[in-house]
């Protein structure tokens, strides 16, 4: 018997939307309702909720709250600065994952992957995407393209989006590396699908995507 979809697309933001993440967001609401999900046999909702705030923690927050709140199956977390394809969603939902996001490129010169692997370092390892297929298991990954199944909400509770301070490097870790350590304390993977991750964008003074990353020698020569 198919699982029920009732899926919340969460967008927070802190000033108007890009034209070209509406023009993707569109583009996947349309590509979902005319495209049935396999394995999905009842379908309540594509729920759009924004929520406007200077503090992205409350943001984040008042979406999980929503979504354990309204019954949704999955929160689509996507950051108002993304592009990606119209089938986005589905293509998530295929892996049928706990927590399965997509690998963005930072706005900087050069660029570099957000996902992490671990390496015994307080950063960790940049997890590159550019040439790769597949899901990889990830120790660490931004919010911009993440896909939860509610249930993760359920097991982990309230207060997971916190901006820590790292003394190891002097800096605060997003309220992603936080969702993240709460996953990793209870045993929840978290994955990137990289094939995906190579049709994303990330809207700055223009649009970067892996093409823009430093890649390390040895991929370089590969």
């Amino acid at each position: 018997m198919g699982k029920t979809l009732d899926i919340a697309l969460c967008v927070p933001s802190h000033r108007g939307w890009d034209e070209d993440f509406g023009t993707c967001l569109a583009k996947m609401q349309a590509f979902f309702f005319q495209h049935p999900v396999p394995g999905y046999e009842t379908f309540r909702a594509l729920a759009l909720s924004q929520h406007k705030s200077s503090g992205i923690s409350i943001s984040r927050e008042t979406f999980r709250e929503q979504c354990v709140a309204k019954k949704h199956s999955h929160c689509l977390m996507i950051d108002c600065d993304q592009t990606f394809p119209p089938d986005t969603i589905h293509r998530l939902l295929f892996h049928d994952k706990p927590v399965v996001a997509a690998n963005i490129a930072t706005k900087t010169v050069p660029s570099a992957p957000t996902a992490r692997t671990f390496d015994g370092t307080p950063q960790g390892k940049p997890c590159y995407s550019l040439g790769k297929h597949g899901l990889e298991r990830v120790w660490r990954i931004g919010f911009g393209i993440m896909l939860i199944d509610v249930e993760v909400f359920k097991t982990l509770g309230d207060g997971l989006f916190e901006w820590v301070w790292n003394p190891k490097i002097k800096q605060y870790h997003g309220e992603d590396w936080t969702f993240d350590q709460h996953c990793e304390k209870h045993n929840i993977p978290i994955y990137v699908d990289h094939d995906l991750s190579n049709q994303v964008g990330h809207i700055g003074q223009y649009i970067f995507t892996h093409k823009d990353v430093l890649q390390p020698k040895e991929l370089k020569a590969a």
